[in-house]
């Protein structure tokens, strides 16, 4: 007989310590673990914290719903960035978002390399979170994109003119 692992949810202090706002966005991101294998995700004792964040300001979520981000930025744990919607609907808003089939195309529209992650916006951030003395691992799992990466952004090989 197995027993079921039981996972402690944040305090709402812990959330808060764990939360940075960002002004241009809006967003505010998880500083705390990262999921990198569900996506970006920020994650706290086995809880998503997008998840979380939409049941401390929402009240809980209906079975069968997702918590979706308007944003699209994973570690997004802003209230007012999160919806809920069914799995297709969550897969429309994607599609709908140029995030999957489409990518490239939209990419290309916007005057992105077809394989890029990041927007100007996000960059932006990414420069911000380093000026604020963020480790590079750290902002890396947050964007979901290689530390490298961000070496490159922050030495100016890369996206000089944001």
């Amino acid at each position: 007989m197995s027993k079921e692992r039981v996972y402690k949810k944040p305090s709402e202090l812990a959330f808060y310590e764990r939360v940075m706002p960002i002004t241009e966005s809006g967003c505010w991101l998880w500083t705390g673990s990262i999921n990198k294998t569900s996506g970006g995700y920020g994650v706290y004792s086995g809880h998503t914290m997008h998840r979380f964040s939409y049941e401390l300001h929402n009240g809980g979520i209906p079975n069968g719903l997702c918590v979706c981000h308007k944003c699209d930025v994973p570690s997004c744990v802003n209230p007012a960035h999160l919806f809920l919607g069914t799995h297709k609907e969550n897969m429309k808003d994607m599609q709908n978002k140029g995030r999957k089939w489409s990518e490239v195309v939209m990419r290309k529209i916007d005057g992105l390399p077809a394989s890029s992650k990041l927007t100007p916006i996000l960059v932006k951030e990414i420069k911000d979170l380093l000026a604020a003395n963020f480790s590079q691992d750290k902002i890396a799992k947050m964007y979901g994109v290689a530390q490298g990466t961000i070496s490159f952004i922050k030495r100016g090989v890369t996206w000089q003119n944001v």
